[in-house]
């Protein structure tokens, strides 16, 4: 049996990979777009990942694997929105152990993006509650409201608990 470390996002960073358990289903949500000059993101990318987050909503993940490989660049860097769309990803192919990774990459070097950072979090805490992993989920959700209390995630920090 598989099973999934309670470490957390930042405890996950340095701790590196684990291996998780049961099905993760994509979570319908709102995703506001960053300010675009701000990341360095053309206006038309931009575009286009917030139509992989619909697709991926939709449970149209292959439509959203396949627009997503089209975007990926090897030489860039990937920036927050890139990372979280890629998090969602894997969350909705079942590969957690990756999701949680990209979504502690967004918790640590982009650990200040009021956009990013609170969404990272949100996410961390849907893999920990649907995985079977409630007390853990409930202590993403504390940390959320008290990390961004103003977030519109932080409004949907109950989902968690």
């Amino acid at each position: 049996m598989k099973v999934i470390c309670v470490i957390g996002i930042v405890g996950l960073a340095a701790a590196g990979a684990f291996t998780v358990r049961a099905e993760v289903p994509s979570a319908v949500s709102a995703v506001r777009v960053p300010d675009v000059e701000k990341e360095n993101i053309p206006a038309a990318q931009t575009a286009v990942l917030r139509q992989i987050i619909g697709l991926i909503d939709q449970n149209r993940t292959d439509e959203a694997a396949t627009l997503f490989a089209s975007l990926q660049k090897k030489d860039e860097p990937a920036s927050p929105i890139q990372e979280f769309v890629s998090a969602r990803l894997d969350i909705a192919q079942g590969r957690y152990t990756e999701a949680l990774q990209r979504l502690a990459q967004i918790a640590v070097f982009h650990n200040r993006d009021a956009e990013w950072a609170p969404a990272a979090l949100f996410f961390e805490g849907l893999v920990y509650k649907q995985t079977g992993h409630p007390e853990t989920a409930r202590q993403v959700s504390e940390d959320l409201l008290l990390g961004w209390p103003e977030s519109a995630w932080s409004r949907r920090a109950d989902e968690l608990k």
